[in-house]
């Protein structure tokens, strides 16, 4: 197991993928061979049985990708090859409007908690990039922030926002942080949980009772910049999506605000005529 298992993960580095994926697709190949010993002689129903095993359509994707990759890549076997891959759950994040965000970030009393879920929000970042940012990483001269290896092992430039800008000033004033943007103790790497704890915090004080996740500053962020004009192109390299198709999930998200507006222009147009615009 333990020559799978490397190999396995160089495989997978030289693909290019995330260290979060390469981790979850590990234990997942962990958990297949501690079942079939002798990965070259699984048949494909028994394959199917331990896909089928692992629970959700999203599981089962991840499961398909990881023995996927493990059989083509690694054994160069076929065994997978005609085992259809089960269709991706649909995409209903939980979103929040901008008076919510407001004073969600308003609310927050420690500067350095209140630095980190403004730039999650404002730059549209996974929670692991904002606490993979080095100091070195805020540009001094300009507006925007260097994500290293991001997902996708991705480097890119994101714009910054000025009055994030002039809040990280404020936060690194305070706490002169060393190395990372945001430490933890003895200088590490802040930590995911802290994170979360600090947004339920916010939710609960902004008396916000829907279950939101730190992941959802992001698809807030991605919602409000559709529904303010911005070009879905555009906010593809925001996003730094590979697929476009990944960017265009947020279109429907925008609909409520389509109705919205609607709705004003008709009410605009009934004073104008001093009727209703269509009568039932």
């Amino acid at each position: 197991m333990d020559q799978y298992l490397n190999d396995y993960k160089d495989y997978l580095k030289i693909r290019g993928l995330a260290p979060r994926t390469i981790k979850i697709y590990s234990s997942i190949l962990i958990k297949f061979l501690n079942i079939h010993k002798n990965p070259c002689e699984v048949t494909q129903p028994q394959i199917i049985s331990f896909m089928l095993q692992r629970g959700a359509n999203r599981t089962i994707q991840q499961t398909h990708g990881a023995l996927n990759h493990f059989y083509f890549g690694v054994l160069g076997l076929e065994a997978i090859k005609k085992i259809p891959q089960p269709k991706a759950p649909v995409f209903v994040p939980n979103i929040l409007t901008e008076i919510e965000i407001y004073h969600v970030v308003s609310g927050i009393d420690n500067l350095k908690h209140q630095a980190i879920i403004q730039l999650i929000y404002s730059c549209a970042l996974r929670v692991g990039e904002a606490l993979n940012l080095k100091v070195e990483d805020i540009s001094k001269t300009s507006n925007q922030i260097k994500i290293v290896a991001g997902k996708g092992n991705k480097t890119a430039y994101v714009p910054l926002p000025e009055p994030t800008k002039n809040l990280l000033r404020l936060y690194y004033a305070k706490y002169r942080p060393e190395v990372y943007l945001f430490e933890g103790l003895a200088g590490k790497e802040y930590s995911k949980s802290s994170v979360r704890k600090i947004l339920n915090k916010a939710l609960v004080k902004a008396n916000i009772v829907n279950h939101i996740r730190v992941h959802d500053l992001r698809h807030s962020r991605a919602t409000h910049l559709l529904q303010n004009g911005m070009p879905i192109k555009m906010l593809k390299e925001i996003l730094r999506h590979t697929k476009i198709e990944t960017t265009e999930r947020y279109l429907h998200l925008t609909t409520k605000t389509l109705e919205n507006s609607m709705s004003a222009a008709d009410n605009n147009i009934n004073q104008l005529l001093n009727q209703p615009l269509l009568v039932a």
